[in-house]
């Protein structure tokens, strides 16, 4: 009688690695946190720490840093300069520094000045952050990079914007790390067997940011028009620079 009701139960199956992971993604986006942000944020701006539209205009700044273009700027001049290409691969910052771009996450001057403009209301004096070091690393024939951040979600957001959230994501963090070729070819990039591949693990200290290779048929074109080909999953190395046709599609 048990081996009959045994055979009426219907099978088991187990989820797949992806399903699981993909289950685990969602239960961290339908978590109590944005909500509980959106309280903590309510209750600052209530107790006048900073008003909201001042929120909302250092977060624009924070994501402007990115859509300036600071990123592609670096790869687009080591591209035409191989003194430069050297330097920003020696000491990303000091590279930084040669185009007026800031290398950290907590520029001194620029954060000094929202930090004075946010306090506004209460006095409260300015605190000092401690600066991030960037490190550039070049993709080749032989090796592809890679960047995660397996404990949160630290990014070079002074050179690349805000972070997407499939970077945040608690999928693309564990899997990257175990399965890098994996989760490059789900992003549509399928690099061949005898490619290695890198991943760097970013920091609260230390960033990333991959130098891809120049894409091919690109030989006479302006400094201005190879930033166009730049994109910003090609300096996290989940993608590669736009080939020059389809630069005119983006």
């Amino acid at each position: 009688q048990q081996q009959q009701q045994e055979a009426d139960q219907p099978p088991h199956h187990h989820a797949s690695r992806r399903d699981t992971e993909q289950a685990a993604v969602l239960q961290e986006h339908e978590s109590g946190y944005a909500h509980l942000l959106g309280l903590l944020v309510r209750y600052l701006v209530q107790q006048q720490h900073f008003a909201a539209g001042e929120l909302q205009g250092a977060l624009d700044q924070v994501d402007s840093m990115g859509s300036r273009g600071e990123g592609p700027r670096l790869v687009a001049r080591a591209w035409c300069d191989d003194d430069f290409r050297a330097l920003l691969l020696h000491d990303a910052s000091a590279a930084c520094a040669e185009l007026g771009i800031a290398a950290s996450n907590y520029d001194p001057a620029a954060m000094e000045k929202q930090h004075k403009h946010m306090h506004t209301h209460t006095h409260q004096p300015d605190h000092t952050h401690g600066t991030t070091l960037l490190r550039a690393v070049a993709n080749t024939a032989d090796l592809h990079n890679v960047v995660v951040c397996t404990l949160c979600s630290c990014y070079p957001l002074a050179l690349l914007g805000f972070s997407p959230d499939w970077y945040k994501s608690r999928s693309y963090r564990a899997r990257t790390v175990r399965d890098p070729r994996g989760v490059l070819a789900e992003f549509g990039l399928q690099l061949p067997a005898t490619t290695r591949i890198h991943v760097h693990d970013s920091t609260a200290d230390l960033r990333y940011i991959v130098l891809p290779q120049r894409p091919a048929r690109t030989d006479g074109m302006s400094e201005r028009e190879l930033q166009q080909l730049v994109t910003r999953n090609s300096m996290i190395g989940v993608g590669l620079p736009l080939s020059p046709p389809l630069a005119q599609e983006k």
